[in-house]
C-alpha cells in the first residue's frame, strides 16, 4: 500500500487503486467513503492513505 498522504494528484489515486489488495466492490465501497469523509469534514486528507478514493 502507498503510505505518501502529501501526493493529491491523480496519477496517486489510480497508484492506490491499483496497488491496494481488495475486490472491486471492496475498492468502490473505500472510495466512495474517502471521498466522502473528505468532502464532509473540509479538509485535504479523509485519514486512510493508501487506500482507494485517498
Amino acid at each position: 500500500m502507498a503510505k505518501d498522504s502529501s501526493n493529491k494528484t491523480p496519477s496517486s489515486f489510480f497508484k492506490n487503486w491499483r496497488s491496494y489488495d481488495a475486490s472491486f466492490g471492496e475498492k468502490v465501497r473505500l472510495s466512495l467513503r474517502n471521498r466522502l469523509t473528505l468532502k464532509s469534514l473540509v479538509k485535504g486528507c479523509c485519514d486512510h492513505p493508501g487506500e482507494p478514493g485517498c
